[in-house]
């Protein structure tokens, strides 16, 4: 069950992506590796993620628990891609067409917080959040689950986390005008005082983009 096609991916990414359960708890049983990475340096709950297959990734997290310490899971859970996106990252990008049933994204981001998912890790590239990528896709349902989950303390830490260009999560938001997004920011104290490179504020985005 383990070997793999020509881009990495084993049988178990592929069951994952599609979201097969059956297949996949079939694979698991006969030793199928859920460590094994693609050469884009994913994971099957990589690919999960991204597909926002919340069964799928619930699937591999309970499969690990029969043999894997907390720790060893939470490392799991916060693995980079050879871009440097973890699991979180995926799920904040995730969009209402990929859901296959209602507050799917918001489940699978709970899920992973769970399992030691940080929504404050920065990617090695561009410095951005999990709440960055919440905000720049406007998905307000997975960024109202972070928000919930990781306490008002981490909430204030991460929105003041600035991206290699300068920008925090509400200057993604207010760039795209995703107004409900913006508005759950600034209820959780997001600062509007932040400059990007080019010394502009969420106020100037937001006016630029008729917000």
């Amino acid at each position: 069950p383990n070997v793999a096609q020509e881009d990495g991916e084993t049988c178990l990414h592929v069951a994952a992506r599609n979201g097969n359960k059956a297949i996949m708890s079939l694979m698991l049983a006969e030793k199928a590796d859920p460590e094994i990475k693609s050469k884009i340096g994913e994971t099957p709950l990589h690919v999960a993620a991204k597909e926002c297959n919340f069964e799928a990734a619930a699937l591999l997290l309970n499969h690990l628990k029969t043999y894997k310490t907390e720790e060893e899971i939470n490392d799991y859970v916060n693995e980079k891609t050879a871009d440097g996106f973890t699991c979180m990252y995926y799920a904040a990008e995730i969009q209402q067409d990929q859901l296959h049933f209602p507050a799917e994204d918001a489940k699978l981001v709970n899920l992973l917080i769970d399992h030691g998912g940080k929504v404050e890790e920065q990617a090695d590239k561009t410095n951005e959040t999990a709440m960055h990528l919440a905000a720049r896709s406007g998905n307000h349902s997975a960024l109202l689950a972070m928000v919930n989950k990781i306490g008002a303390g981490t909430v204030q830490i991460v929105q003041n986390k600035q991206s290699k260009n300068g920008w925090s999560p509400l200057l993604e938001a207010c760039s795209r005008g995703h107004v409900q997004v913006a508005r759950l920011l600034l209820q959780h104290h997001a600062p509007v005082d932040v400059f990007d490179e080019a010394g502009r504020t969420a106020l100037h985005l937001a006016a630029m983009n008729g917000s």
